[in-house]
């Protein structure tokens, strides 16, 4: 894991350095505060052991006092920024950008998809994790429209997830207007039982690995440490849906598909 870039445009190139780099750029944006990659280390090491390159861009100083109409345009020049840095550092020529969203970072996402045409960055797969906020607007987009029909679309919801909802994944899902082949919409469900207990709220995507901890610290990032936790919710619902939309923008079937899961997954599309 390496830094790059400083205040808010301040990033880092996460790699496994025992295997070759493919040629995927898998950008991973984070929840609002949570910009250490550590908060979601078990999700970004999944990805790595598959050969890809995840950057991890901070685009926020602190927790409060928000600029989300700047986080957007901060996260395209990092993108631009660590395209060179794999090219110039490793001989990796990226063809296929990847986004990964949660929260407000799913907002971010949506919104670079969104302008392709101005930002020259073409979005091979979104996949938007409880993306948005049920009461604030967080610098969303009136239409998703403009997103490009060969993007691929996973949207992740929770079933208690209560800060997001369905709200903003409903309006890029439906708005975008994508093939039906290059999208789909799963729901992980609360499990209680007496042998399993599984949430289904908004912290769930965060998986805490020291080893990705870049010491920065805020309450959000206190809180994911101390409070957050990896489970299955973590690998069935997180992991493997975002590995197969990445296989599926690396296929030549180009149809999304997704790996067995647990019957507390569901489709909602």
């Amino acid at each position: 894991m390496t830094a790059h870039g400083r205040g808010a445009h301040e990033y880092w190139l996460i790699y496994d350095a025992d295997q070759d780099i493919n040629k995927n750029l898998v950008v991973f944006l984070h929840g609002y505060g949570a910009s250490n990659p550590g908060c979601y280390g078990g999700w970004i090491k999944s990805l790595t052991e598959q050969g890809n390159a995840v950057v991890f861009p901070k685009f926020q100083i602190g927790t409060f006092l928000p600029r989300t109409n700047a986080f957007t345009h901060r996260t395209e020049e990092v993108i631009r920024d660590a395209k060179k840095q794999l090219n110039s550092d490793h001989q990796v020529d990226v063809t296929s950008l990847i986004l990964i969203g949660h929260s407000i970072g799913g907002v971010i996402a949506s919104n670079i998809a969104n302008n392709h045409n101005e930002n020259g960055l073409h979005v091979s797969g979104l996949v938007l994790c409880q993306p948005g906020f049920k009461y604030l607007k967080l610098g969303a987009h009136d239409t998703y429209k403009r997103i490009d029909s060969n993007t691929f679309l996973m949207v992740i919801t929770g079933e208690k997830d209560h800060a997001a909802g369905r709200k903003f994944a409903s309006h890029v899902y439906e708005s975008a207007h994508l093939p039906t082949n290059k999208t789909r919409w799963i729901e992980h469900q609360e499990v209680k039982t007496e042998s399993l207990q599984l949430s289904a709220h908004h912290k769930d995507p965060v998986s805490p690995l020291k080893e990705l901890d870049s010491r920065n610290r805020n309450l959000v990032i206190g809180g994911a440490y101390l409070f957050c936790e990896t489970d299955l919710v973590d690998q069935n619902a997180f992991w493997n849906p975002s590995i197969d939309l990445i296989h599926a923008v690396n296929s030549s079937q180009q149809t999304l598909e997704l790996t067995e899961s647990p019957d507390w997954i569901v489709s909602l599309n």
